[in-house]
């Protein structure tokens, strides 16, 4: 993981009107500063004011005041999601739910470590394909159904939305989580979100030559495919209908090549899924 969680931005970007960036620790700020009110007495909170910090009680046994995964909770869910048996996964996130673990957390704080890690036991040889394939497949299952489990009026922003990101990867790589887990946190913030490869056949380009987009963001897993993923946005640039349209990537090959935003010719990077829609406004 990067020492340093800032997204980066490029000249280009730093050009554009309103083109900031936030740290982490202003984040949560920010989130804060979203609250309507906190009474005493019974707390009243308006329902995904606080997505990464607060969950609202479905029950006498969960805290309302949410707690974050640790070392150890990785440590042993590793262990737990390496074994066959689906039930045991599905034990163990429901004992981070009790403990007051959100799923914002899991997403964020549980899930990209994990799939990381596999990933990087796969590059250096110690795990083979059978697994790597098995654990990812479990980790795209617990996505989807801990999306399901926040509430539809987290990320109710109304009809209409004012913006469009494209999230895609190159053709024929299956970068499903971190995708998904990126379009959760798009979505909370009122932008509308389609799906590229690997959702959908066709290209990116092709995507972007026949709709409108602010933003389109690209999934990078490995430090491999630098070229294709350079030439993939020549190509969007060069078809797209906004002459304009800002270039994100993000993926796990951003903690291994610290440049990655000069090397593929993109405007700016997010470490984090829940850092991403913070820096796409500085395309809007």
């Amino acid at each position: 993981m990067r020492s340093d969680p800032s997204p980066t931005l490029t000249p280009r970007t730093l050009r554009r009107r309103n083109a900031s960036f936030i740290r982490e620790s202003d984040l949560a700020v920010r989130e804060a500063e979203r609250v309507n009110r906190i009474a005493l007495g019974p707390v009243e909170i308006e329902l995904g004011a606080l997505p990464l910090l607060w969950t609202p009680a479905m029950d006498g046994t969960r805290p309302l005041l949410s707690q974050e995964v640790d070392e150890k909770d990785l440590d042993d869910f590793f262990e737990v999601i390496r074994t066959r048996d689906n039930d045991a996964v599905d034990r163990f996130v429901a004992g981070l739910i009790r403990r007051g673990v959100t799923p914002e957390s899991i997403l964020t704080s549980l899930i990209p470590p994990t799939a990381r890690d596999m990933g990087e036991r796969w590059e250096d040889d110690n795990c083979d394909f059978v697994e790597v394939t098995l654990v990812l497949g479990r980790l795209q299952r617990l996505v989807r159904s801990t999306l399901r489990k926040i509430p539809a009026s987290a990320g109710s922003v109304g009809p209409t939305h004012r913006h469009q990101i494209l999230l895609t990867a190159l053709p024929g790589q299956q970068h499903t989580l971190g995708l998904l887990i990126t379009s959760h946190f798009f979505r909370l913030e009122g932008w509308g979100v389609e799906m590229g490869p690997p959702f959908l056949d066709g290209s990116t380009a092709d995507r972007v030559a026949h709709m409108h987009f602010d933003v389109v963001a690209f999934s990078v897993a490995t430090s491999s495919a630098l070229d294709d993923v350079a030439r993939e946005i020549r190509q969007v640039r060069r078809k797209s209908r906004n002459r304009g349209v800002g270039i994100l990537v993000g993926g796990s090959a951003l903690s291994r090549v610290p440049d990655l935003v000069e090397r593929v010719g993109a405007d700016a990077s997010a470490p984090e899924a829940r850092l991403a829609p913070v820096v796409a406004r500085a395309f809007i």
